[in-house]
């Protein structure tokens, strides 16, 4: 867990601002209802 927590923290430290523009288009227009989550591994059918 400590790897998933340095990585979201160098993600805001260093990727973040330097496409911060990027991130921001976007996002422009997204306004979804639903949040699905599920299975990651690639044997799963969607």
């Amino acid at each position: 867990m400590d790897h998933v927590i340095s990585g979201v923290a160098k993600f805001q430290q260093e990727v973040f601002p330097e496409k911060k523009a990027a991130f921001k288009k976007l996002a422009t227009g997204q306004n979804p209802e639903v949040l699905f989550i599920t299975c990651s591994d690639s044997r799963i059918d969607p």
